[in-house]
C-alpha cells in the first residue's frame, strides 16, 4: 500500500490516491479542497517538525523520514514518508505545493517532542479557546 497525496503551498489537499483513502479512512470528497494535510498528524509533530521537513524537501529536492499518522478513527499507524516539492509546469517555474508518498511500516516510530513544543501548543490552544481562557492566561503566567 502506498498513499500519494498532493497539496498546495498552504497544505490544502489537492489529490489523494485510492491507497490514501483506504489508509486514512476519509473519502476524497471529505478531503480535496477542504482539509489540510496536517489533519493526519498530531499537533506536536506539525509544530516541531513539518516546517523543517518542507524546508529540506525544497533545499534537497526531497525529504525522507519515518513518522506516524492518525486515521479518521484516531488510530495511529507508522509510515516511511517521502516529501517532494511540486511545480505546475516544470522545475523552472514557481513551486505550487508538495507531494507526500507514505508507505506503512511495522516498525514502531517514536517522534520525540521537546518541552518547548508542548508549551507552544498549550499556549496556542489557550489563545484559541475564546475570550475567557485567553483572559485567564496572564493570571497563571504571573
Amino acid at each position: 500500500m502506498k498513499s500519494v497525496i498532493t497539496c498546495d503551498m498552504e497544505g490544502v489537499i489537492e489529490t489523494i490516491n485510492e491507497d490514501g483513502v483506504k489508509l486514512f479512512g476519509y473519502s476524497k470528497e471529505e478531503l480535496i479542497g477542504k482539509k489540510r494535510v496536517s489533519l493526519f498528524s498530531p499537533g506536536e509533530i506539525v509544530i516541531q517538525n513539518v516546517g523543517m521537513w518542507l524546508s529540506n524537501a525544497i533545499k534537497h529536492g526531497e525529504y525522507n523520514t519515518k513518522t506516524y499518522f492518525l486515521n479518521k478513527n484516531g488510530k495511529k499507524f507508522n509510515v516511511r514518508i517521502r516529501i517532494t516539492p511540486t511545480f505546475a509546469k516544470g522545475k523552472n517555474n514557481p513551486q505550487t505545493g508538495y507531494c507526500g508518498v507514505s508507505v506503512p511500516i511495522e516498525e514502531e516510530v517514536m517522534v520525540p517532542i521537546r518541552f518547548s513544543t508542548i508549551f507552544i501548543k498549550w499556549a496556542f490552544a489557550i489563545t484559541r479557546g475564546g475570550f475567557t481562557s485567553a483572559s485567564l492566561f496572564p493570571i497563571f503566567a504571573v
